[in-house]
């Protein structure tokens, strides 16, 4: 099934961005409102998840990306796929010339497998609070398979961002990302978005931009200020 999507139109010119939230519902205008500190000018892509479960795990449709098993038992895999690659047709239905994908929580475990499943359409990908657990949930085959048909010929660069209750799982989502060919950053933000839902800081879309930048420019892995590039 096909994500409904919302598309907000730039003004000027510049790098696009594809936003995903992370679970409950989107807030649009402080996701927008990062990606836009962040210094990407282009049009902004908001997909919506349309995978939700009941805390009995009784499936309804609702705002959220892949299942979560009752018991805390994981997450569940097939869910988890579908969604990597309802964001991946996405990215080939869209009009954005290799956007820059940020993600909150499930929305960053599904950008970071739609950059594996096809990086060629992926500038960067800025993940956030990302479930390190859920990583490891991919398809064994979903990795970048060496040099890509893009100019640079290299995968697209990722930041890791961790707001405080989630640094513990940098080194090991990390890990994980550069064993299936990605070229990974980390850094610890003060504030920040939490999930999807807000800014908390009005700062971060600014600081990641730094990392941003770096990475459109060809400088994949120059590490934000305070944060440090793997």
């Amino acid at each position: 099934m096909k994500l409904a999507y919302q598309i907000l139109d730039a003004g000027d010119p510049g790098p696009g961005a594809v936003a995903v939230h992370g679970e409950g519902p989107a807030r649009v205008e402080d996701m927008v409102r990062i990606v836009r500190g962040a210094g990407l000018t282009g049009p902004v892509v908001v997909p919506f998840g349309d995978y939700a479960t009941t805390t009995s795990g009784m499936e309804i449709g609702g705002p959220c990306w892949y299942r979560v098993l009752p018991g805390g038992t994981g997450t569940d895999p097939l869910t988890l796929t579908r969604a990597v690659v309802q964001l991946s047709d996405l990215l080939a239905e869209v009009d954005l010339e290799r956007p820059v994908l940020f993600g909150w929580s499930q929305g960053a475990a599904v950008a970071l497998g739609a950059a594996l499943l096809a990086p060629e359409a992926v500038a960067a990908v800025v993940a956030v609070d990302t479930p390190s657990d859920d990583l490891s949930r991919y398809p064994a085959a979903l990795a970048v398979p060496g040099p890509i048909s893009v100019a640079d010929a290299t995968a697209p660069p990722v930041l890791l961002v961790a707001s405080g209750a989630t640094e513990v799982g940098l080194e090991t989502s990390g890990r994980e990302l550069e064993r299936r060919g990605l070229s990974v950053s980390t850094v610890t933000a003060a504030g920040g978005p939490d999930g999807g839902t807000g800014a908390k800081d009005a700062a971060f879309g600014p600081s990641v931009g730094e990392c941003v930048a770096g990475f459109l420019a060809g400088t994949a892995g120059r590490p934000m200020a305070g944060g440090s590039a793997r």
